[in-house]
């Protein structure tokens, strides 16, 4: 008997969960019976937290949750708490369940294995399941993201590939992710011959279980590639399906990675590219610096740069911060690098830019991090 009991307690706090779920993330307002008129409501605040980077790189907090009940009576109601990221839910805890007093009542809390949360929400529910009132947001500051985009991996390059993994292992062991941009051709010649290139691919298999996102760069980096660029004509439409298509494939047979985001070589694309990866690329949900001056990409295009090298592969601390003033206030920044060139001086240019952005309480994400996490914050 009281192992039905548990069962059943535990299906009825499931669906209960699912009910609080499906609520929070419809984002559409509920009718004013349901929500009894306004007659409640319920704030939400954490203690010794100002900004959202503080509560995605925290494993506890603490905080109040307030709810007003104006209805001239005491009404039986549950309170709950949940933490999101990227608008999944990800913890949840009653706070209170029994009768809220007329006025003002507040309840304290404690949370754990928050697990990088970037929201917490309060609710005030009926025994049925039925909302109060709105929901409450947490009112922290939005963080600013920081992206990191390096660029021309040559994955059978040897020496190319170990500059590439010295940037990438420090940032792992910083608990950063990256984003690394994969040039087919290169791959082409290990998936001839696994053998001499394996020390290689199982760097870049590495990079992959450290957390580092792999784009497509192309194929080969040449001057027209996706666009006109000194005396190269730009490349038909097929072959730049056939360009980012034998990358896909090779990341695929070589890397056992499927590519979600793309980048042009040199930057450059035409109205052609656009097309290409709209009709025919739709895993492709994220570009880098792509041209689109007519707003056609239905990928997300992340083009807020911020300056990191003063040439290719050389970092430059003192350029960064000059341009870092210019753009602080923006909600996210891809910072640009070819760590694949670096010297020593590069390195520790790049460990002095993440000590800044660690001091200004920069998150680190991925393109496809950063997709997911802002659509959440819509």
């Amino acid at each position: 008997m009281k192992k039905i009991t548990a069962m059943v307690l535990g299906l009825v706090l499931l669906l209960g969960m699912i009910q609080v779920s499906c609520f929070a993330n419809s984002g559409e307002k509920q009718p004013v019976s349901l929500l009894n008129e306004g007659k409640f409501s319920v704030s939400l605040s954490i203690e010794g937290m100002t900004g959202q980077s503080e509560l995605m790189k925290a494993d506890c907090v603490s905080g109040k949750v307030t709810v007003s009940n104006q209805s001239g009576g005491a009404v039986s109601a549950v309170v709950m708490l949940a933490a999101y990221q990227n608008n999944k839910m990800i913890r949840s805890k009653v706070l209170h369940k029994g009768e809220i007093l007329s006025g003002i009542m507040p309840f304290s809390f404690s949370m754990d294995k928050l697990s990088r949360a970037d929201t917490l929400k309060a609710f005030v529910f009926s025994d049925s399941m039925e909302p109060f009132c709105f929901s409450a947001s947490d009112g922290l500051e939005p963080t600013q993201v920081i992206l990191f985009k390096f660029d021309d991996a040559r994955p059978t390059v040897m020496g190319q590939t170990a500059q590439f993994d010295q940037a990438l292992s420090y940032l792992a062991e910083q608990g950063i992710p990256a984003a690394a941009g994969v040039l087919g051709k290169w791959l082409e010649d290990a998936k001839n011959d696994p053998v001499k290139y394996e020390a290689q691919i199982g760097l870049i298999r590495k990079w992959i279980l450290e957390g580092h996102q792999l784009w497509i760069h192309g194929y080969d980096h040449a001057q027209g590639e996706f666009a006109a660029l000194g005396e190269a004509p730009a490349a038909s439409y097929d072959k730049q399906k056939e360009t980012i298509q034998a990358t896909y494939d090779l990341m695929e047979s070589v890397l056992h990675y499927s590519a979600t985001c793309f980048a042009a070589s040199y930057n450059q694309n035409n109205e052609d590219t656009i097309s290409v990866l709209n009709q025919e690329f739709p895993q492709i949900s994220t570009v880098l610096f792509t041209n689109d001056p007519n707003g056609r990409l239905e990928a997300m295009n992340l083009t807020n740069s911020c300056t990191m090298e003063i040439q290719t592969g050389v970092v430059s601390y003192e350029a960064f911060l000059n341009h870092y003033e210019m753009v602080k206030d923006k909600p996210y920044l891809v910072l640009q690098a070819h760590p694949g060139y670096w010297e020593e001086s590069s390195l520790e240019g790049l460990k002095q830019i993440v000590a800044y952005l660690q001091q200004q309480n920069c998150v680190f994400m991925t393109p496809e991090q950063y997709r997911l996490f802002s659509s959440a914050q819509k």
